[in-house]
């Protein structure tokens, strides 16, 4: 009988690559409790919904219950969600009956790991981040194990239970080399090629920075933007028809996709001159882990400050120039990607040092953790 294993959370790279894994141990039954829209009210489907699908693993939807950290007209509209999300997740539990519940933090893993402690399924965190997430926090005490990315990170207990096991990622699977490079190799293959990204759901500030300057940025370099597709695609339709305005020349240099297949993202990276995006904890530890610059402009209301810790530690590290949401408009934009350009030797040296302090084999650590649990 194989051992039921099931995937919850908010992360989707990092369970991808635990999930690649499991499957080649043959003894595992993968299912996913996740999230099939990504935002309230948009009924696009999220990332994770289409890849898990694509992978044939079963996936059980939840009506995402967001925590709120201040009272607002939302909370209100949030809290009646939280009954739904909980029956939800014990109906799930109960369906599966797995063995082991592995979770990636974020709200959509709160109901399933309080049911699965209530059921007495042993489940195992991750966190991605410096600090430790509201919902990570409010189940650590009965979880199995807690993996953590970072040695540093903050709100933890420091108990035999914590193990730093760094990030599971997709660079660490044998077919990096074997991906389709359609995604980079768009227009004068001369230019160095910037990837633009507000994370799995864009960010339409960073969008509307770029709509403002794409005919100058595409004549000196080659742009790769994910959009996101929250609004039913606005940005990305609003993207496109300014595309379609450019010269001929910029516009093979300004390539523009709602989403980016993580198992892309290999390819992405190891084509990508620099980037420009939000600073998420998946995003910033890409860009250490494949030795990639960046100016990052942090989601200033991220939990905890979460995304300016993130960008200001590579900053630190210098391999990323950090723009202030609040103080940034079309010039800086425009000038820190000049900056870091002109500054580019540098700025890569230093983050191919980076590079060499993080935790290698994060998904090999993690599995051996969940087979020790049998």
């Amino acid at each position: 009988m194989k051992i039921k294993i099931a995937i919850t959370g908010g992360h989707l790279t990092p369970a991808l690559s635990v999930i690649q894994k499991l499957q080649k141990r043959k003894k595992f039954e993968i299912y996913y409790i996740g999230r099939k829209y990504p935002l309230e009210g948009d009924r696009t489907n999220s990332l994770e919904y289409s890849v898990i699908q694509k992978l044939g693993i079963p996936f059980y939807s939840l009506i995402p219950a967001r925590l709120q950290r201040s009272f607002t007209f939302f909370t209100l509209f949030s809290l009646w969600k939280f009954p739904l999300a909980f029956l939800q997740s014990l109906y799930y539990l109960l369906r599966i009956r797995p063995h082991l519940v592995m979770s990636f933090g974020g709200y959509i893993s709160l109901p399933v790991c309080l049911w699965a402690s209530f059921l007495r399924i042993p489940f195992i965190i991750h966190e991605q981040t410096y600090i430790l997430g509201l919902a990570n926090r409010l189940v650590l005490k009965k979880a199995k194990y807690l993996c953590l990315t970072w040695k540093e990170t903050q709100f933890r207990e420091g108990s035999e239970k914590e193990i730093v096991t760094g990030n599971p990622n997709l660079f660490e699977h044998h077919f990096i080399g074997n991906r389709d490079k359609s995604t980079t190799n768009f227009g004068d293959l001369k230019l160095p090629l910037i990837y633009i990204t507000g994370g799995s759901l864009g960010s339409q500030f960073i969008n509307n920075l770029v709509r403002e300057i794409i005919g100058e940025l595409s004549d000196k370099f080659r742009i790769l933007h994910q959009t996101g597709a929250a609004d039913n695609g606005c940005d990305f339709l609003l993207l496109n028809r300014i595309r379609k305005m450019l010269s001929s020349y910029s516009q093979n240099n300004y390539k523009i996709v709602k989403f980016i297949d993580p198992y892309d993202i290999i390819s992405i990276f190891k084509d990508t001159s620099f980037i420009v995006g939000r600073a998420g904890a998946n995003t910033v530890f890409e860009m250490q882990r494949s030795g990639v610059p960046g100016i990052l402009i942090p989601l200033p209301y991220a939990a905890d400050d979460e995304q300016r810790k993130n960008a200001y530690r590579l900053a630190e590290l210098g391999c990323a120039v950090v723009l202030e949401q609040e103080d940034t408009g079309v010039r800086q934009l425009r000038e820190a990607c000049d900056y870091l350009w002109e500054n580019f030797e540098t700025f890569k040296k230093k983050a191919e040092v980076a590079k060499k302090n993080l935790p290698q084999n994060a998904s090999e650590r993690i599995v051996r953790l969940i087979e020790s649990c049998f």
